[in-house]
């Protein structure tokens, strides 16, 4: 349901059509047992090699073994946002810590220092990573970090929403949002709507991974803009140079690429005054 995926799919896509290869797609909608089987039926489908994005919300003993069994037994894997306990093989993925401070330090240069965080749960890397860079930042402006600034739940508009009005309501100091991805830096426009809250003349609000619609919505979103395409062409040009003997060393590859700020009309510099929230009941 992350716009995320598909421009990340179009990058292996186009990479792997170039070089002659089909590609089978599968979705695991987060389900350990899902993911198991749809790798079990590439497996038995004889694929060539594997890219895995395994985003279970914690590992899971029998789909990490069986990806070692068949990494062990000839079929090369590429990983991207999890690891797999036990497997030292070729990942590529983006530098979420940093992309993160990015973000957060536009925000403080605006003068927010009660800035809340939408979470995804912190169990999987790609949100322990962003909640790092979160607490990075503000320790690098001798901000302390305030636990209860931090609203966790599934990355998705609903947990944007829920969290945002929850921490409004409850933390009428805060003076911006950051949601861990777009989806949820949406979710936070709906909650200042129904507070009555202008974005970003009262409230600013931030995102991370810059999908298409970031750009589209009013006021636009201020983001992190991870190199989606590229990070699925990179990971298609590393299995397939992989299954075809082209790679330079036999010791496995760990790419991250680098993120962008793109600064766009939701977050602004903190006023003077603000309004105040009355909590409802």
């Amino acid at each position: 349901m992350n716009p995320v995926y598909p421009e990340i799919c179009n990058g292996v896509h186009d990479e792997a059509v170039i070089r002659g290869y089909q590609i089978f797609y599968g979705n695991s909608y987060d389900s350990p047992d899902s993911e198991l089987e749809l790798i079990r039926t590439f497996h038995g489908n004889r694929v060539d090699g594997l890219i895995l994005f395994p985003n279970s919300k914690t590992e899971h003993e029998s789909v990490d073994n069986y990806i070692k069994d068949i990494h062990e037994n000839g079929v090369p894997v590429v990983l991207s946002g999890r690891e797999v306990a036990g497997l030292d093989t070729d990942s590529v993925g983006i530098d979420s810590v940093e992309g993160v401070r990015m973000i957060m330090r536009y925000l403080l240069r605006l003068g927010h220092t009660k800035i809340a965080y939408i979470s995804g749960f912190p169990e999987l890397p790609v949100w322990k990573d962003r909640l790092q860079g979160y607490k990075s930042a503000l320790k690098e402006n001798i901000i302390s970090f305030n636990p209860e600034l931090v609203f966790t739940g599934e990355p998705n508009f609903e947990t944007g929403y829920e969290g945002s009005k929850f921490l409004l309501l409850n933390h009428p100091e805060i003076t911006a949002i950051f949601g861990g991805n777009d989806l949820m830096a949406m979710g936070a426009f709906r909650a200042a709507k129904e507070l009555n809250l202008q974005v970003p003349d009262e409230l600013s609000i931030a995102g991370f991974d810059d999908i298409a619609a970031a750009s589209i919505i009013c006021p636009s979103l201020t983001t992190v803009a991870q190199p989606k395409y590229e990070l699925g062409q990179l990971a298609a040009r590393v299995l397939l140079d992989r299954i075809e003997g082209k790679s330079d060393s036999g010791k496995p590859q760990h790419i991250t690429l680098p993120c962008n700020l793109e600064i766009r009309d939701s977050a602004a510099a903190l006023k003077a005054e603000s309004k105040v929230l009355v909590p409802t009941k």
